[in-house]
């Protein structure tokens, strides 16, 4: 048998195609012209009885042999039903039908050929084969329609997935967020509100990640936005280097940022996508690392323009270092160094090609100096606007004059703080070793200007502040400096044992304005209290009503949301601006407490089992036609895909805010459609509390089988016992309702049941402290996701002992 090709046949037009290329191929063959048109009128017919709806039929051509004798063969495989071959005995000398690999007829017709003598050459097989392959304009045409038509069904699908993976994801961040912005209105020490911001700007700097995978399409269409927000410099590199500090920590590698001097203050720039090419590039360096220090440096190129810069970023590290030949490759997809590096260090090798491409796209260029065993230097070379700068901040000015000896062997850390003194109308002095130190010190006491502060920065330079005091005695130094040394917070600060007082600066990364205002306090120069950080809303001074209150003056809330732990963030968030509101587990619910009672806002969910947003408010604006009321409704949704705002007012929404909800955001629009909510209590009135007594975290039952963590609510709400009270008295009642749920999927087999409560249980016991509840459900969702019943059918069964542990701890509180 020797093979010509495969023709595929999808409507009409590729029947007709097929015919005229059988018809060309009986003639190629010897066939007459009338013999010719009725092997292909034949076959014509047979595909059309075999085409399958909306599908695909192929007919493979061929010359074979039968009991020795040459022949055209058609083989037609499709999957419509049988039909009779008898017809086509007239044509063909040999037909049989049979059934193809999906349980379709496949059909196949042989005719001898008429002339015995044929010699089927190469050549003659060739240019059959170039007749079966050459695609006519027709073809093509229906060949481009078809992959439109795929590619629409393609991009349908992965608007689909990145819709449902923006909810799934988006929605646990809403607690996280919410929470944070509740906390930070709360009364922090200094410190703590420093911890909140780190944790505030990588919760923000995570939800900017997950919005630039929504947006990955326009990447790959190269339709990706640059911003251009006024960014204090400084202020962005070290929350930067912050963001990676904990990994930094656990490869025992000191973060160091420095903004050289003539650098701008602030600046026109992006700094999601800046941020980005800088958090690939610095954690590239810190993995690659073992130890050392790793200096994120900014630096002018172009000083002459005045509103326009060109600014350095580079990473530089103390790591492995990368060969010549491995940097032709660094900057494409998925590539690495070597292929070691994967298996050692892990990642996909796609950062520096998304850094590439995000440099070039602001107009700037990357590149990488490194030498194998010398570490490297990465950099990139951006044009930036400059803004008019800022006054500098009070404690830098405090500094001028101040007497500073540095203390270091690190090159990074004596040029980085010698930069910020000397910016500062300080007088550094540098010294790399103990001894140097100390001679120093001697040699400006004996000038009669001794130093005010002596600064340790860097970790590795605790020993040299030993060896320093323990000189001091026998050299008879009067007066020693006083001691600045470098901390990290995340780990213990070596014990001194000299009897010597000593102030830790944070490091890891050495933040300038801690830097300034430590150092201003230490010569009592500025006080070392720190200002909280002002809200960026401004609070309601009226408390808020009960829900029969707000009912009462026409301000209930409707809130629909089926996820309790966004129920619980959405109403102390309106709580705490002063607004009421009652909540509907889904949208059907919602409708008929809608029904019920009067409210003067929706706030609705887009994604909730039984009726979701798009049908509540569908039932809501039809009954509305019929009256002249018209009901506010804002859509939260943790789908943060374009275009779905649009589609939330298209769908009769009036307004739409995305999860998490920001507290400016949620006023706003609360302000925007129904004003104040509170009502005229007294300043310094508490609320009744409306959920049964407080009690004591700290003092909860703690057997070593406790059904629930105390330490989960401790380190979300502090020592607001009131709030941890009704939290866990809120979580019974709905969880006996999810259980239920999951035990019901379960007797009916329903795997999507399954998974979807016990996804929202899930959420909920994690975020109480119920961790064994917790991991029973993520066992089961991800059972539930495979259909592996085997694990479904051993884990249900023992939730409802858990919940019953949880039930009996809280019973006891």
């Amino acid at each position: 048998m020797i093979e010509l090709g495969n023709i595929s046949i999808r409507n009409d037009d590729g029947i007709l195609q097929c015919r005229n290329k059988i018809r060309m191929l009986a003639v190629a063959f010897g066939f007459s012209d009338i013999q010719a048109t009725r092997l292909a009128t034949a076959s014509s017919e047979i595909c059309r009885q075999l085409l399958p709806d909306n599908g695909r039929l192929s007919v493979e051509t061929m010359v074979d042999n039968i009991e020795g004798n040459l022949g055209f063969a058609l083989a037609f495989k499709g999957a419509s039903s049988e039909f009779s071959t008898e017809r086509y005995a007239l044509v063909f000398d040999t037909v049989k039908s049979d059934s193809n690999n999906n349980g379709g007829p496949s059909f196949y017709a042989f005719r001898y050929l008429p002339n015995t003598s044929l010699v089927i050459s190469d050549a003659l097989v060739e240019a059959q084969r170039t007749i079966v392959s050459q695609l006519s304009e027709e073809e093509l045409m229906a060949e481009l329609q078809e992959a439109k038509e795929e590619a629409e069904v393609a991009a349908q699908a992965k608007s689909e997935f990145l819709a449902n993976m923006s909810h799934e994801i988006r929605t646990p961040m809403n607690g996280v967020v919410g929470m944070i912005e509740l906390l930070n209105l709360t009364k922090l020490d200094a410190e703590q509100h420093e911890m909140l911001q780190t944790i505030s700007d990588s919760g923000q700097s995570l939800l900017t990640i997950i919005n630039d995978i929504l947006d990955f399409s326009k990447f790959e269409a190269g339709k990706l936005e640059i911003e251009e927000i006024e960014t204090t410099l400084v202020t962005f590199l070290e929350s930067t280097a912050q963001t990676l500090a904990p990994s930094a920590l656990k490869n025992d590698v000191q973060i160091i940022v420095h903004a050289a001097a003539g650098t701008p203050d602030q600046l026109m720039l992006d700094p999601v996508r800046t941020g980005q090419i800088l958090i690939n590039l610095a954690s590239n360096a810190i993995k690659f690392s073992d130890g050392g220090e790793v200096l994120v440096k900014a630096e002018r190129i172009d000083p002459t323009h005045e509103d326009k810069t060109s600014l350095r970023l580079s990473v530089v590290d103390q790591g492995i270092g990368i060969s010549a030949e491995a940097q032709k490759n660094l900057f494409q997809d998925f590539s690495q160094a070597d292929s070691s590096t994967t298996r050692k260090y892990g990642g996909t090798g796609l950062g520096l090609a998304i850094s590439k491409r995000l440099t070039e796209m602001m107009g700037g260029t990357i590149g990488v100096k490194s030498c194998p065993g010398e570490g490297s230097t990465f950099y990139c070379e951006i044009p930036f606007s400059v803004v008019s700068e800022k006054t500098q901040s009070q404690s830098r000015d405090h500094l001028e004059g101040l007497r500073v000896l540095i203390l270091s062997r690190s090159e990074n850390y004596r040029a980085t703080c010698v930069s910020y003194l000397t910016a500062a109308a300080a007088w550094p002095t540098t010294a790399d070793s103990a001894a140097e130190a100390l001679q120093h010190c001697i040699d400006a006491q004996s000038a009669g200007q001794p130093f005010d502060i002596m600064l340790i920065p860097n970790l590795t330079g605790h020993s040299d502040c030993v060896t320093t005091l323990t000189s001091a005695v026998p050299s008879q130094l009067a007066v020693l400096p006083k001691l600045i040394i470098g901390a990290d917070p995340r780990q213990p600060t070596p014990d001194l044992k000299l009897g010597q007082v000593a102030t830790t600066l944070d490091i890891n990364p050495l933040r300038q304005e801690n830097f300034f205002r430590t150092l201003a306090a230490v010569t009592g120069r500025a006080t070392t209290e720190v200002e909280s950080r002002p809200s960026d809303i401004e609070l309601p001074t009226k408390i808020a009503p009960s829900p029969d209150e707000a009912h009462a003056q026409g301000k209930l809330i409707l809130l629909a949301e089926d996820n309790p732990t966004n129920q619980n963030v959405i109403r102390r968030q309106l709580n705490r601006l002063g607004y009421a509101c009652e909540i509907a587990d889904d949208g059907k619910a919602a409708f008929e407490l809608w029904q019920e009672k009067s409210h003067a806002l929706l706030l609705t969910d887009c994604h909730m089992p039984r009726w979701d947003g798009f049908e509540l408010t569908a039932a809501i604006r039809a009954h509305e036609d019929q009256t002249t009321n018209h009901l506010p409704i804002i859509a939260i949704t943790a789908n943060a895909l374009h275009g779905e705002a649009e589609r939330c007012i298209e769908k009769g929404m009036d307004d739409f805010m995305t999860k998490p909800v920001e507290m400016a955001v949620l006023l706003s629009k609360l302000e925007q459609w129904m004003g104040d909510g509170g009502i005229a209590h007294a300043a310094n009135e508490s609320p009744e509390v409306a959920h049964g007594e407080a009690y004591d975290v700290k003092s909860a039952p703690t057997e070593a089988n406790s059904a629930i963590n105390p330490k989960v609510l401790m380190d979300m709400f502090g020592d607001d016992e009131e709030t941890c009270t009704e939290i866990l008295q809120d979580f019974l009642n709905p969880s006996w309702t999810i259980i239920e749920e999951i035990h019901d999927g379960h007797a009916a087999r329903s795997s999507e049941s399954v998974q979807q409560a016990s996804h929202k249980l899930k959420s909920a016991a994690f975020s109480i402290g119920a961790e064994a509840l917790g991991d029973q459900c993520q066992r089961i969702e991800a059972a539930a996701k495979a259909d592996d019943w085997q694990t479904i059918d051993l884990v249900v069964p023992a939730i409802r002992g858990s919940m019953e542990k949880i039930a009996a701890y809280i019973k006891q509180l």
